[in-house]
């Protein structure tokens, strides 16, 4: 059960990053359509990506993610969240497999033999191969398993073969990135400017005083003053896409009073006949909003309101309803006894045809007779079970673990080997049967012992009826109805109480708004290409609210508009106006005391590094520390940074003592390169400079 559930863990590369690099190199073949029509969910480069090749990438995805976290299913947001992974993956790997048949980058046969059972093993084997107890690489179990391949089941020789394209994709990115690492150079002229930059110090003593600290009051800016700011800087309002704006308000459907008068009357009919049922565990999942659940849980699990009855109570107790957080809870004690947080054991698993293990062939009854074989011969000798697991065991890992289990929480197991560990005495060998066959168990350990409650809970929220909601919604329409125009929308909103909120700034992809779980429907609606300026929404119903929006703003890819970025621009303003306050305080003065009086601050000496450009607690002022490194011996002067505007003296500028060696900053600075290669930065490059077309929106 455990080698290939550890490389099914793994190939959690295939949607993740390998390496440190391109993580398109990981999610595998990406099937090319070249027909054209309605399923385009996109394009790059001139190549589709079609909404039938994206859908099968992302179910795939969203099917190993269950797998690899245990949920039965994903939330919207997951799954949204997924979707926009596996997105960026497909078209980094159509981008980069541009790249890589132009150089002419593979990985031979023989190189892949060499990567997964050669002198050169990849880590994904080697992490998947080696003995957790010695930490020792298991070459020969590399082998075996690939020599015994034809004899695993076809789940398993699938998730092999996707390993190794895994692997083999790694391979590929790792040359890619090495290449063009190994292609940087860094001329010694170059370092030893770097290492004698990096050696000035500035000794000055400086006096700072930050916009911040002066009042809205004591400046005052006109329409003019923003409309030149914006002219002056309009390349830092540059959008790469179009940006919509939405107001929203919320009719948040809850619970009337004849809601809650008629739920707690229910919850009383519920318990009285929850006192008379037989068949509990059929009875809860009828009527609970939640189905039964049989763990055992420790008294610290335990809602107060149980752990007071059932702790000092007797199997078949109840608890009557009471209601917490706008929930109604009932609850009976189904058992309780001592049991380990954890135990240890190993096994043999001797699988039937019929079993899960689709690779058996022996019958049920011979599977049988096995294992009470096994069984009387590890009762006489168990020091024979890891022999015996090595030859016997159908458990694909055994050849690797010896049957090893190692611990494991109560309740994680399936039910069946659970159960039969927790009942047997440490040193027992006994049998359990589960799906995959009958395993032959040695238990050596259990810990944490104490006592445990098995509990069936009723639960049954107070909610909305019908009516209500129906209520909620005639509301909502008649709101859309009698309001047409942001004016009215407005008003209206205002007068009913409504809390009208604003979103600016969504892009097609966006996935989030404000007190809206599952926001996508919404913002499809503000980007259909029938949306103008004004327009209100239909009513949308998302969870326990209806939804109204109006579209506030559209702004197209490009420059954002002066009143689009004009509460920004403000900000940035007020910061020019207040600099110029402080300068006009000390105009005429060249004195630090002076200054330090009027600005009400104290001086400091302090010591400034060329190379690092940071002032004191102010952070990074490139500008004013490059007039610094520009003044001479004695100098005073002022100077305008990002953030406060600095009355500098200037005492000495020194250097300190440089390295006779400068090979190690050339390979330093040589190794900062090569990590901003596997930091994703190439591929961040070649995204940029590639042609995208993205018409998810349209679909999602």
């Amino acid at each position: 059960m455990a080698v290939i559930g550890k490389i099914r863990q793994r190939s959690g590369l295939l949607i993740g990053i390998i390496g440190v690099a391109l993580a398109a190199f990981v999610l595998g073949d990406i099937s090319k359509s070249t027909s054209r029509g309605p399923e385009n969910l996109g394009e790059v480069n001139g190549e589709e990506i079609t909404y039938k090749d994206f859908e099968t990438q992302v179910e795939e995805n969203i099917e190993f993610e269950k797998q690899r976290t245990g949920k039965r299913s994903l939330s919207a947001s997951e799954s949204f969240y997924l979707r926009e992974r596996t997105w960026n993956n497909m078209v980094n790997q159509i981008i980069i497999d541009e790249e890589i048949e132009k150089l002419g980058i593979g990985v031979s046969t023989d190189e892949l033999s060499e990567l997964v059972h050669g002198n050169n093993i990849h880590p994904m084997v080697r992490q998947n191969f080696t003995d957790s107890n010695t930490g020792e690489f298991k070459r020969e179990d590399v082998i075996n398993f690939i020599n015994n391949f034809d004899q695993l089941d076809p789940q398993t020789r699938l998730d092999w073969l996707q390993f190794e394209k895994s692997i083999k994709q790694s391979q590929i990115a790792q040359k890619y990135t090495n290449l063009i690492s190994k292609g940087y150079y860094m001329p010694n002229s170059l370092v030893e400017a770097f290492v004698e930059d990096n050696s000035k110090y500035a000794s000055v003593q400086l006096l700072a005083k930050d916009f911040s600290s002066i009042p809205d009051s004591l400046i005052s800016y006109t329409e003019a003053d923003l409309k030149n700011y914006y002219k002056e800087h309009k390349e830092e309002f540059k959008m790469n896409e179009e940006n919509r704006n939405i107001e929203y308000i919320m009719f948040e459907i809850l619970p009337s009073a004849k809601d809650r008068t008629e739920t707690t009357a229910e919850v009383n009919d519920i318990y009285q006949d929850f006192l008379k049922e037989e068949n509990t565990i059929n009875f809860v999942n009828r009527m609970s909003d939640q189905r039964y659940d049989s763990t055992y849980l420790p008294e610290s699990s335990l809602p107060v309101q149980l752990a007071e009855k059932f702790v000092r109570g007797k199997v078949g107790d109840y608890v009557e309803p009471y209601l917490d957080n706008e929930v109604y809870y009932m609850a009976k004690l189904m058992d309780k006894q001592f049991r380990p947080d954890s135990m240890h054991a190993r096994h043999i698993l001797i699988s039937y045809k019929g079993s899960a293990n689709p690779a058996a062939t022996r019958s049920k009854e011979e599977a049988k007779q096995l294992a009470d074989s096994l069984q009387k011969v590890l009762t006489k000798n168990p020091k024979k079970f890891e022999e015996l697991a090595l030859e016997f065991s159908n458990d694909p890992l055994a050849k690797q673990d010896k049957g090893e289990i190692g611990w494991f929480a109560d309740g994680k197991m399936l039910p069946e080997f659970n159960s039969a560990v927790m009942k047997a005495t440490v040193g027992d060998i006994f049998q359990a049967e589960t799906m995959y066959g009958f395993h032959v168990i040695d238990t050596d350990g259990k810990k944490g012992i104490s006592m445990k409650y098995r509990v069936a809970i009723i639960a049954r929220a107070i909610v909305a009826s019908e009516e209500t909601s129906q209520d909620y919604y005639t509301q909502a329409s008649r709101f859309a109805t009698e309001n047409t125009d942001y004016a009215s929308f407005t008003a209206k909103a205002k007068e009913l109480g409504l809390n009208k909120r604003s979103f600016p700034g969504m892009n097609r992809m966006t996935n989030f708004i404000y007190g809206v779980n599952e926001p996508r429907e919404i913002i499809r609606w503000a980007f259909n290409e029938e949306r103008q300026v004004g327009d209100i929404s239909q009513i949308f119903e998302i969870d326990d609210k209806y939804v109204l929006a109006i579209l506030t703003g559209i702004e197209p890819e490009g420059y954002r508009s002066f009143d689009f970025v004009k509460d920004l621009l403000e900000l940035k303003v007020k910061g020019e106006k207040k600099a110029e306050y402080l300068l006009n305080q000390i105009k005429g003065l060249n004195n630090a005391d002076a200054i330090a009086s009027k600005w009400g601050v104290e001086a400091q000496d302090v010591e400034i590094n060329f190379t690092t450009a940071a002032i004191s607690s102010f952070g990074k002022e490139p500008k004013v520390v490059g007039e610094i490194f520009g003044m001479k011996d004695g100098e005073s002067a002022s100077y305008l940074g990002d953030r406060a505007v600095y009355y500098v003296k200037l005492k000495e500028i020194k250097s300190q003592e440089t390295p006779n060696n400068t090979n190690i900053i050339k390979t330093q600075l040589e190794g900062n390169f090569a990590n901003r290669v596997y930091q994703n930065a190439v591929m961040r490059a070649l995204v940029k400079i590639s042609d995208i077309e993205d018409n998810r929106h349209l679909f999602y």
